[in-house]
């Protein structure tokens, strides 16, 4: 009994190790590279990275306002750009079923991402999301959310990334942007770096007043509520957990962190059957499963279910990037 329980806090401290949201990747830091080929509703097939002109891929769901918002900021930002190659992907279930609906509305071919595993591939769990693909693959820049510079930082980054302008004038585009004051919303943000950061350092309770300190500007934040109650998932609350998961805007969010932490809330509540029926849910519209994988086959255990729980502990070591690797060994049959 105690042991598991070491074992569940361990791996809620992981699942809490997420990457706080940030406005923009810097481009200090070592460039990810981007290869993708999908069919959109409409047109041929689309290749990233294009070798003639850099990409804009725009990661939307198109019944969030945010993200209507973000595509007409984004008409703004191409507007002086015409070399540049956008594709949509709109995820969920919903979207898929009126991709062609959202292809006759949207300027730009547009790919549908049923079961988020697209989005799971490029690891975007914030919608709004624009990624600025080099014409060699290499990331130029993420934008997460729709800031107030989110339409300049993107114009500066699709003219970096087409060689119109260098590094230097980059920072300076930038910079100019940045002392427009910020919103609520946006200084609410920075206290969800400074609670992730905290929270790395093992530091609970100094992230939940971090955290509360955010709510206090932007009550509904949806990314603010995630991270609280993954907080409370720590500090053995899960009731509250479940709360705090019932304010949350399924739509701002992956629904697959939601349920995986109802999930991981129900099982702490010795709710094992219940919490293994949510977290089978979250698994199909996951595009990060190794934490539900994990607390599924906890809730197998519990249910006295030994093979379906080694099932899933398998599955989620073969989603950790050292179990993706370890998977491509061949072993004779």
């Amino acid at each position: 009994m105690i042991r598991t329980r070491y074992v569940f806090i361990a791996w809620a401290l992981l699942l809490a190790a997420r990457p706080a949201l940030a406005q923009d990747a810097p481009a200090s830091q070592p460039a990810r590279r981007l290869e993708l080929t999908t069919q959109p509703a409409q047109g041929p097939k689309v290749q990233i990275p294009d070798p003639k002109r850099p990409t804009l891929l725009l990661l939307l769901r198109m019944e969030q306002p945010q993200s209507r918002k973000a595509v007409e900021q984004a008409k703004s930002a191409l507007a002086d750009t015409s070399n540049v190659q956008v594709l949509v992907i709109v995820s969920g279930p919903e979207a898929a079923d009126k991709l062609n609906e959202y292809a006759k509305e949207l300027p730009w071919p547009v790919a549908g991402d049923r079961d988020y595993s697209l989005i799971g591939r490029i690891n975007v769990h914030v919608w709004p999301t624009a990624i600025i693909v080099g014409k060699d693959g290499a990331e130029t820049a993420r934008l997460r959310g729709l800031g107030q510079s989110f339409a300049a930082h993107l114009a500066a980054y699709l003219a970096y990334a087409g060689g119109a302008i260098d590094q230097a004038t980059l920072q300076q585009k930038l910079a100019a942007t940045a002392v427009v004051s910020d919103s609520a919303q946006q200084m609410a943000r920075r206290h969800l770096n400074v609670a992730q950061r905290l929270l790395d350092k093992g530091l609970i309770e100094q992230a939940e007043q971090e955290i509360q300190r955010g709510l206090t500007l932007a009550a509904e934040d949806p990314h603010l509520l995630l991270f609280r109650a993954r907080l409370l998932l720590l500090m053995n609350q899960p009731r509250q957990v479940l709360a705090v998961l019932d304010k949350i805007d399924a739509k701002a969010v992956s629904p697959g962190a939601i349920g995986t932490l109802r999930g991981a809330a129900l099982l702490a509540m010795g709710e094992a059957e219940k919490a293994a029926a949510e977290l089978q849910e979250a698994l199909k519209v996951n595009p990060d499963p190794a934490q539900a994988c994990y607390f599924l086959g906890l809730a197998r255990q519990k249910l006295g279910q030994p093979d379906q729980a080694a099932a899933a502990f398998k599955a989620a070591f073969e989603h950790t990037d050292a179990g993706k690797l370890l998977k491509q060994i061949q072993l004779p049959k």
